[in-house]
């Protein structure tokens, strides 16, 4: 547990001589950081979905291997080195892969307790908890259905898959790991064994056991996802003030040096402050005095200002970023179930000029759930373009007409005249306010109306998108490195309510080529599978698919992070006086 301390911040102070050797930089000085808000929780398992925790969690949670984000590839981080896939050909789990590891012997938590196999099962067994909350991770880590540890070595392992899935290794490597003795002290899991969740009957003997139940009620609570915070990373939780800061300090006698190599075990920085300031212009004031070192600019014009303004004092970068903007259509709803409608919602937009105006050029366009720069992404279609006159085709196509001239397209709908009424649900940000006015104003010209409702992100997702109670919201994917998987967005598994496929979109052929990803090695025919999915989406159209965008990074020149096209787009671990690094892109 942390105690909240009450940090006194100061700018940036670099103590001895500049140079390009990372073995001599001085790891005495802070860096300050800005987000546009606190993200409340900072556990990977309950704060994957907010980007504010993404750019936090990494300096304290650690996996076993993860895509660096220079070289872009798998790199070992935890793991001694990056396993071969086996074949499993014979007994329980033939036609299944495994993979074995083996934790580097240095590592080791907080308090000198040696990381082992024991806590990457623990990990999974809390993961799996039927009454544990975290569906992302469930989904994400599904598949793996035992481990097995070696009885001569208890940092050496083997992962086992039931099936043969193309991401196996990367499903295997890459999640954060938890210790076992500090989230569970009384061993409130040593009742089930990880195979007892592809049983079930050693799950139901434990599932009545006081203990094992009060494990998920603890594990679910806040304490746990604010103050209790140990990972494997190189620094550890120092002070949180809500909406204020948050403060990580490098941990003391960091074994992580042993690896100059591998950069999340990296901690150059001795603290890492993280300014909550909502507001994007007083946090580029406090940018230029210097009380902040660096931050990502949403407003393209106030990016380029900058640029103008403060070229001898700030860095700027612009990585392309593995993420893409979109506005989710509700397909469960009587209105847009039809494609014709939501394709002449996507008409509406005008994304070109978005582009331009709102991010200055900073974005490139997409056609689907594919990033426009992937390997694997359909650039033979075009994106849909501002067209009101084929948007009041289309529905005039569906049977939309004003019978009754009030100036508002109407239908019969289950057995009722229905008007064409669009609520579009959105939280403070600057672009989904714009999206939605520019939707609204549109809507008018074709005889539409959308009525704008602004909430706070998490009431809206937890009251709104998630229950299904919307008929449009804008949101954002971000993706891996790895080969994409469109399962948890987009196939018709996690269209019911509360899953992620929170447009309700079910399409039997999108789920079936999602299936064949899942277990295709062979790329050509993985390209075909993407294709495919890309075209049957291009035509249903089951969200209004915008741009990617490219990150707007401002930094004070003393700083020198690692950029990249990994999210969030920077990296602190090795941020001293030494020249810039860039990934490639």
């Amino acid at each position: 547990m942390y105690d909240k301390l009450i940090v006194l911040f100061s700018f940036l102070v670099f103590i001895g001589c500049r140079t390009d050797t990372p073995a001599l930089i001085s790891q005495d000085h802070t860096i300050h950081i800005r987000l546009d808000k606190d993200p409340q929780r900072i556990s990977p398992m309950f704060a994957s979905r907010s980007s504010q925790a993404r750019e936090i969690y990494p300096y304290l949670f650690l996996q076993l291997a993860e895509f660096d984000p220079v070289s872009l590839e798998l790199s070992p981080i935890l793991a001694k080195e990056i396993p071969q896939e086996e074949k499993i050909t014979s007994g329980r789990f033939d036609r299944g892969v495994k993979y074995t590891f083996e934790i580097v012997e240095e590592a080791r938590w907080m308090d000198g307790t040696p990381i082992t196999a024991e806590d990457y099962i623990f990990t999974l067994k809390a993961v799996k908890h039927p009454n544990v909350s975290v569906p992302a991770w469930k989904a994400y880590l599904k598949d793996i259905a035992d481990v097995e540890v070696d009885p001569q070595n208890p940092k050496k392992f083997t992962v086992i898959f039931a099936i043969d899935n193309a991401l196996a290794l990367e499903t295997a490597a890459s999640f954060e790991i938890y210790p076992a003795h500090i989230y569970d002290p009384e061993g409130a899991m040593d009742g089930v064994q990880l195979i007892d969740y592809v049983d079930t009957d050693g799950l139901e003997s434990v599932m009545n056991d006081p203990a094992f139940v009060a494990f998920a009620k603890q594990f679910n609570d806040v304490l746990f996802q604010q103050e209790v915070t140990e990972g494997a990373g190189p620094y550890s939780l120092n002070a949180w003030e809500t909406d204020q800061y948050m403060s990580l300090v490098r941990k003391e006698n960091w074994w992580g040096d042993s690896y100059p190599d591998r950069l999340f075990l990296q901690a150059v920085p001795k603290e890492i402050v993280f300014h909550f300031i909502k507001d994007e212009t007083s946090a580029i004031t406090q940018l230029k005095s210097g009380a902040i070192d660096m931050m990502t600019v949403v407003s393209g014009t106030a990016f380029k200002q900058l640029q103008k303004e403060e070229k001898e004092h700030l860095e700027f970068s612009t990585p392309q970023l593995s993420k893409f903007y979109y506005v989710a259509m509700n397909n469960r709803s009587a209105i847009l179930g039809d494609p014709d409608v939501r394709k002449a919602m996507a008409h509406l937009l005008d994304v070109d000029d978005f582009i331009k105006v709102f991010e200055e050029g900073y974005g490139q366009r997409t056609v689907g759930t594919i990033l426009p720069f992937d390997e694997y992404y359909a650039d033979q279609f075009e994106p849909l373009a501002f067209d009101t006159e084929e948007a009041s085709a289309l529905l005039a196509s569906s049977g939309w007409r004003d019978s009754d001239g009030d100036g508002l397209l109407d239908k019969i709908l289950l057995g009722a005249k229905t008007d064409l009424k669009l609520r579009m649900h959105i939280s403070g940000g600057a672009l989904g306010q714009r999206l939605a006015l520019i939707l609204q104003e549109n809507a008018k010209q074709i005889g539409a109306e959308i009525e704008i409702i602004q909430k706070d992100y998490r009431t809206m997702v937890r009251e709104n998108i998630y229950t299904g109670d919307y008929d449009m919201t804008p949101l954002s994917l971000q993706v891996s490195l790895a080969d994409y998987d469109p399962y948890n967005r987009w196939h018709s598994d996690n269209a019911t309510l509360g899953k992620d496929n929170v447009t309700g979109y079910a399409n039997e052929a999108v789920d079936e080529a999602i299936e064949l990803l899942q277990s295709e090695g062979d790329p050509e025919r993985r390209k075909e599978l993407y294709l495919s999915i890309q075209q049957q989406m291009y035509e249903d159209q089951p969200a209004i698919f915008l741009y990617s965008p490219l990150t707007k990074l401002a930094t004070r020149k003393e700083i020198n992070p690692i950029f990249s096209v990994k999210r969030p787009g920077y990296f602190l671990q090795r941020a001293s006086s030494t020249a810039p690094v860039m990934a490639n892109q």
